[in-house]
């Protein structure tokens, strides 16, 4: 199966995946928003190479969609704060607190004080490490997925599409393969790609996942 998902490309040298992804998601939900509108909106979110993934998931809440939002990023996640969910805020809270603010914590903190605000505006998280089978639940109900995936490591071996992560959307599947629109110009933009290197790049990339839905 394969959802009709439009194609829409990041613009030639930018870090504009994340704008990219949530426009096809908009039009697939028949949202429509101009490219610089969205840009506008999600601008509070970027950093330098790309942009926190937690912010098209707030974007997503605050625009009234439900939304779903997981990652197992080991760079801001400890034991204490792993496979928890939304009822798990206190705990995350209490992790947040207890950071040393220190350019060493920088990264930790931004991420925790995202992922607690994404919490608060009512999305539903998860910072268990994901499972292939999430994303065919998902595709099984036609919602197609928004992955990370690391470009040379796992998504299609193309060294001119660089080492860093990548915001994809996972439109179907059909046996052990899963169709992908990917909206960097360096690549043919739709492909499929075997289940073992989209896991690879996935998981190399923190295992972060966006469905949204009314």
């Amino acid at each position: 199966m394969k959802l009709q998902v439009p194609l829409i490309q990041q613009r030639e040298g930018s870090y504009h995946c994340q704008v990219a992804t949530t426009l096809m998601i908009l039009e697939f939900l028949k949202d429509l928003m101009m490219y610089d509108d969205l840009l506008q909106a999600l601008d509070p979110y970027m950093q330098d190479g790309g942009m926190h993934s937690q912010g098209p998931a707030l974007f997503f809440r605050r625009r009234g969609y439900e939304t779903f939002f997981t990652h197992h990023d080991l760079d801001m996640l400890d034991p204490s704060i792993e496979n928890c969910t939304e009822k798990d805020v206190a705990k995350l809270e209490a992790c947040l607190a207890g950071l040393e603010k220190n350019e060493k914590n920088q990264y930790r903190i931004k991420k925790l004080t995202l992922d607690i605000e994404f919490i608060k505006q009512g999305g539903r998280y998860s910072s268990s490490l994901p499972k292939l089978e999430l994303i065919d639940e998902y595709l099984k109900k036609e919602m197609p997925v928004v992955l990370s995936g690391v470009r040379n490591k796992g998504l299609h071996l193309n060294p001119i599409a660089g080492n860093g992560n990548h915001s994809i959307v996972v439109v179907g599947k059909e046996g052990d393969s899963y169709f992908v629109n990917d909206p960097s110009p360096k690549t043919a933009g739709e492909y499929s790609i075997h289940k073992d290197r989209l896991l690879h790049a996935w998981y190399n990339s923190g295992a972060q996942m966006r469905v949204v839905w009314k």
